[in-house]
């Protein structure tokens, strides 16, 4: 009992809580040093009580820093609040360093003391340490994370659903991979129950069985089929496990996706029935063998009996007989080589041979095999497929002989004929080829056809193998040159007989040509003097036809015509006014403007030069060309009023060149333009009479000076 008045009894019961307490206990004074320390706070602390005391609580050797180590503020700090508030303070974190390099994390309580008048005296603290609790609290959040990590990233759908009762399958909890694999998003699913909104049937168990099983705590595996938000149904893999979710009972169900699978296997399991078909239907015998020189059968498929006139149990075990007997003696050791050799290599094998059937029929087999090997190499056993080619043999037969008579008639016929590959490299030549170029057969069959043509119709030759391989075949006539340097012209036509052999046919056309060509120069000569009759009748004609054609095969090279639309360029401008001659002379020769009836009869000039020149065969271009040489870029010409690319190119180079001359030159009704008036002419009409492009050539020429034609 305490005999020294009620206050000293009261501070001694103080004095033995704070000794008592499991919390560290420190009492600082009005300075902020600490006037007292429990027991226990040596332990929280670091320190022996009579280290403590005297400190002040922000004392650097504390070290105090947040939890994350950085620097704790000051005006932070429980005695510095306490004193500047003269108000308690609640669970303010810190940390401290022992004299050791121990780090601990203190949680601190602390309330203000007071003297008699009521002004602040001091503090006194509540300090625990925490250490162990936060590093519990982190590993449990981080056990959390990972939990969560493996729930949501794992690639099978996971469901946690309610067990029993009323609500029996309703959802609580799902992973990304759920949403993705039913098409529901999370929010969706937490609204569903898995048994009446997602599935639609199980396989392995009735489902009064599965739920049995997990009322009595086990684990049930079974294959289920669902139903995706969109309609489409798969097929999941499940597993279900009971467990607690919050403290009632759910079942925690995995779910992985097994379409695919399940459709591969569907498909395998086809594959087998359509196999198993096959083999039956099989045009011959598909067979496992062992490799010796008996071929021991420990397979053979139902074609056994139509292809050797054998039951397959008489050959399978060579129980009644071994396959290397049916095998004509003569071929036997062909046979095993063959097989040999490729068995080396690890190559599949092809062979044919002859056989005698259980009638003693004699057949020719064709057989494709080869060595099945284990991991470690070693050769298990033969499997291949023998069917019987018998008939295609005889028909080979025939074949070389027909061949033999075709060789005949080949060699003997009046056309060259090659086999070509499909670069060109002749593979056979008959005579005729030979005596047409003058070279060997020997030479032709080191050559391309592409050396016997001059360099300029290598590009026609190149369009035309194209063609054949494109189409199947082709035609074309074109120069070649003969071993003595002669040159003559050739018909070439040509199939394609397989994918990489070409049969070609050539005819000497080179009479025939220089024929046409007489033929071509007499018509053009006939054109021509019909033009001088329109020279007769308009002096300017004559000259201006000259000077045009010149100028328009100038700049017909300058686009890059080749050289046949060059020609066909040359005879239209040399030919583009011949229509003229349908026109009166009191029109062509008129010293005044024209009047619109004698400009009428004026246009007819095109259609009647193109019908003119359309009559000859080889100037059917050109006399294209010269019905259009009067249209305009814009469409304002005549006579139909073609525009644009409508009009032939070559007719759009001829309209600037004739227009260039007639500027240029002096008419009966005007005297020629100035050079740069004319240029203008041409720049101000180019898009609407004249195409921009051809104008643009004609003025760099003139530019260039490349224009010596008199008119420059």
């Amino acid at each position: 009992m305490c005999k020294k008045g009620k206050s000293n009894c009261e501070q001694v019961s103080l004095d033995k809580l704070a000794e008592t307490s499991p919390a560290a206990i420190i009492k600082l004074d009005k300075e902020g040093k600490i006037v007292y320390a429990n027991e226990r706070a040596e332990e929280v602390l670091g320190l022996e009580r009579s280290k403590i005391t005297g400190r002040s609580y922000d004392d650097p050797a504390w070290k105090i820093t947040d939890f994350e180590g950085k620097d704790f503020p000051e005006d932070k700090l429980p005695f510095r609040r306490v004193k500047d508030t003269e108000e308690a303070v609640d669970n303010i974190r810190h940390a401290i360093e022992w004299p050791d390099g121990e780090r601990k994390l203190l949680s601190v309580n602390a309330s203000p003391l007071f003297d008699s008048n009521g002004n602040f005296d001091g503090m006194v603290s509540v300090i625990e340490d925490i250490t162990d609790q936060v590093k519990t609290k982190e590993e449990i959040r981080q056990s959390k994370e990972r939990y969560q990590e493996y729930f949501e990233k794992t690639g099978d759908a996971i469901f946690v659903v309610k067990m029993g009762g009323e609500d029996h399958g309703e959802i609580l909890e799902v992973n990304s991979t759920a949403e993705s694999q039913t098409g529901y998003s999370r929010e969706e699913l937490l609204d569903m129950n898995i048994v009446e909104d997602l599935q639609l049937e199980i396989t392995d168990m009735s489902k009064k069985e599965a739920n049995r099983k997990l009322e009595r705590g086990e684990t049930v595996r079974y294959t289920e089929k669902k139903k995706r938000k969109d309609g489409t149904e798969y097929w999941s893999e499940v597993v279900v496990t009971p467990l607690k979710h919050e403290g009632r009972r759910a079942n925690l169900s995995i779910n992985r996706d097994i379409t695919e699978r399940r459709k591969a296997l569907e498909k395998l399991e086809k594959q087998k029935r359509e196999k198993s078909i096959l083999l039956k239907n099989l045009p011959g015998m598909a067979y496992k063998s062992d490799n010796d020189r008996e071929w021991k059968m420990g397979f053979v498929s139902d074609g056994c009996e139509e292809l050797t006139g054998y039951e397959p149990e008489e050959l399978v075990g060579s129980s009644s007989v071994s396959y290397g007997e049916l095998i004509v003696e003569e071929d036997r050791e062909k046979v095993w080589e063959e097989v040999q050799k490729h068995l080396k290599e690890r190559e599949p094998f092809k062979l044919e041979y002859r056989i005698n059937t259980k009638t003693g029929k004699l057949k020719w087999v064709w057989e494709r095999g080869r060595g099945i090997f284990d991991e470690n190499g070693q050769l298990k056993n033969l499997q291949g497929i023998i069917t019987d080619v018998t008939e295609r043999k005889n028909v080979e037969v025939e074949l070389k002989e027909s061949e033999k008579k075709f060789r005949s008639y080949v060699e003997n016929a009046p056309l060259g004929v090659i086999l070509v590959d499909q670069e060109g490299n002749y593979l056979e030549v008959n005579e005729t080829a030979c005596k047409m170029t003058g070279y060997s057969e020997e030479e032709l069959l080191d050559m391309n056809v592409m050396d016997l043509h001059p360099p300029e119709n290598i590009e026609a030759m190149r369009e035309a193998m194209e063609k054949l391989h494109e189409k199947g075949e082709m035609s074309l006539d074109l120069p070649y040159r003969r071993k003595d340097g002669t040159e003559g012209h050739l018909l070439l036509s040509g199939v394609e007989i397989s994918e990489n052999r070409i049969l070609g046919f050539a005819l000497d056309i080179t009479e025939r040509k220089e024929a046409e060509k007489k033929l071509e120069r007499a018509t053009f000569e006939t054109l021509q003097a019909l033009n001088r009759t329109i020279e007769a009748k308009d002096e300017y004609t004559g000259e201006h036809i000259d000077r045009v054609q010149k100028l328009s095969v100038k700049i017909g090279k300058e686009v890059g015509l080749s050289e046949e639309r060059l020609k066909q360029l040359r005879y239209a401008s040399i030919l583009h006014d011949i229509g003229k001659i349908k026109v009166p002379d009191s029109i062509l020769g008129k010293p005044a403007e024209l009047t619109e009836d004698e400009w009428e009869e004026m246009e007819k000039h095109p259609r009647v030069g193109e019908r003119i020149v359309g009559q000859v065969d080889q100037l059917k271009p050109a006399a294209e060309i010269v019905g259009q040489h009067q249209e305009k870029y814009d469409g304002s010409g005549y006579p139909a009023g073609l525009r644009g690319e409508e009009i032939n190119l070559e007719a759009r180079i001829l309209a600037v060149a004739d227009a260039w001359d007639a500027m240029r030159t002096d008419r009966p009704y005007r005297e020629a333009l100035p050079r740069e008036e004319a240029i203008r002419e041409l720049e101000e009409n180019a898009g609407n009479q004249f195409d921009p492009e051809i104008v643009n050539i004609i003025l760099e020429m003139l530019e260039n000076d490349e224009m010596d034609l008199g008119l420059n």
